[in-house]
């Protein structure tokens, strides 16, 4: 008979097991330890057999094709603004000031009365000066009577040759005695004049620099105040060498041009609005300043006036001496060009880029070269072609090698023209420029 052990373990205290033979519970152990492999194997057998995921579609992309047209150039200016006149109102005699006869920083018309000066000494040098004319010239009457008289006895041989050349030259001495005094009547009369100053041209009057009661004279301390003529106005501005010198070469390559009577010249003030008037060019100097680089423009605008505004007396010009603006030149005109809107542009440490839809609906990149910009879009002189179609909307989903899909060709927003606007009042004709001899200021001339 085989003899009986008695387990010890905790879980199947109490149970006896004959030797060959396994526990219950070890059974259930061995029974798990060889389920886990087979269901590990089932598990990947499974997942091998799921579907793949179905691949994205391709990203739908806006685009613009490109194609030759006609753009508009602008160039433009940082410029300020200066009187077309500006004088200094001064003594030219010396007294007292009596009264001031206008309004600071109101408009004064020509020939209109701005100072008096103490008259009264000034009017008793004329009146001396007239007694004195009066006197030469009842000295020149006896003096002629007497000559008379003398060159009568002459030829009478009752008097000497002595005694009528000392007549004749005493009649002589009279006659210019007489024109000594008129020419001092002359200047009194012009010193009283001095004494009420007037305004030499139309426009706007500063302040004051002397009030009633200030002695002035016709030195260091004669300037009274000044007046600007405001209208027309001068827009003055520097044309950099290097940009006229890029400009003439392209009108000498006949890579812009300027359709006649087309120019103008528009001006945009610090807050972005555009002035209502057109202006056209007045001087454009002959040299270069070599220390800035730049040359000197000038353009000559209608300085219109406001209406005034309620509470306000002095009714203002839209224009005043001293504003910064942006100066742009208006009507030029390069052909044939190629432009892309700036949105598909893409600065890159080696240059602007775009994204082109190739062969096979790919995406390339294309190194391009800018030229001038007008409005949102930029021309494009070197990295494109006739037909490419430059991804415009969509950049973000379009990489370099995939597949895209063309949504819509990319319409140019109405408020966009590719010619000039036409809504700005002209500017008066000017003549047609010789692309061989232009220049951004003169047109051609």
């Amino acid at each position: 008979m085989m003899p009986v052990f008695r387990s010890f373990h905790p879980g199947i205290a109490g149970r006896t097991s004959e030797s060959g033979v396994l526990p219950e519970r070890r059974q259930t152990s061995a029974r798990l330890c060889l389920m886990v492999p087979l269901l590990l194997v089932a598990a990947g057998c499974k997942k091998d057999e799921a579907p793949a995921a179905a691949a994205p579609p391709p990203a739908t992309v806006i685009v613009r094709t490109v194609k030759p047209e006609t753009v508009p150039v602008i160039y433009e200016f940082v410029g300020q603004t200066e009187a077309s006149k500006t004088v200094e109102i001064r003594a030219r005699v010396q007294g007292f000031l009596l009264t001031r006869e206008f309004e600071e920083g109101t408009l004064v018309n020509e020939g209109q009365v701005l100072y008096k000066i103490d008259p009264r000494s000034f009017q008793a040098d004329l009146d001396v000066a007239k007694a004195q004319r009066e006197r030469a010239s009842l000295q020149l009457g006896n003096a002629g009577r007497q000559l008379v008289r003398i060159t009568q006895l002459a030829s009478e041989q009752a008097a000497t040759q002595k005694e009528l050349d000392d007549w004749q030259t005493a009649e002589a001495q009279s006659r210019a005695d007489l024109h000594h005094a008129e020419a001092q009547v002359d200047l009194a009369t012009l010193n009283l004049g001095y004494t009420t100053v007037t305004s030499p041209l139309k426009g706007k009057v500063g302040r004051t620099l002397k009030e009633p009661g200030a002695l002035v004279d016709a030195g260091s301390n004669s300037l009274l105040t000044t007046v600007w003529q405001v209208d027309p106005m001068f827009v003055v501005f520097s044309i950099p060498e290097r940009e006229w010198l890029e400009w003439k070469s392209d009108v000498d390559a006949k890579r812009i041009v300027l359709p006649e009577n087309s120019r103008r010249i528009e001006l945009v003030f610090l807050d972005g609005t555009k002035y209502q008037a057109s202006g056209k060019f007045d001087f454009f100097d002959a040299t270069v300043n070599p220390l800035s680089g730049t040359a000197t423009a000038r353009a000559v605008f209608e300085n219109r006036v406001l209406a005034p505004k309620p509470g306000t007396i002095v009714p203002e010009e839209a224009l005043k001496p001293g504003q910064f603006v942006r100066t742009r030149i208006l009507g030029w005109e390069r052909p044939d060009a190629l432009a892309v809107p700036q949105r598909a542009i893409t600065q890159t440490p080696n240059g602007p880029i775009v994204m082109v839809v190739g062969e096979g609906s790919k995406v390339e990149v294309r190194p391009i070269k800018t030229g001038a910009w007008f409005n949102d879009e930029w021309v494009v002189l070197d990295g494109l072609k006739i037909g490419d179609r430059v991804i415009v909307e969509g950049l973000a989903k379009a990489r370099p090698g995939s597949v895209v899909t063309i949504g819509s060709e990319y319409t140019r927003p109405p408020s966009i023209s590719a010619t000039p606007p036409t809504t700005a009042t002209p500017a008066p004709p000017a003549a047609a420029p010789k692309p061989s001899s232009a220049s951004p200021t003169d047109g051609g001339k």
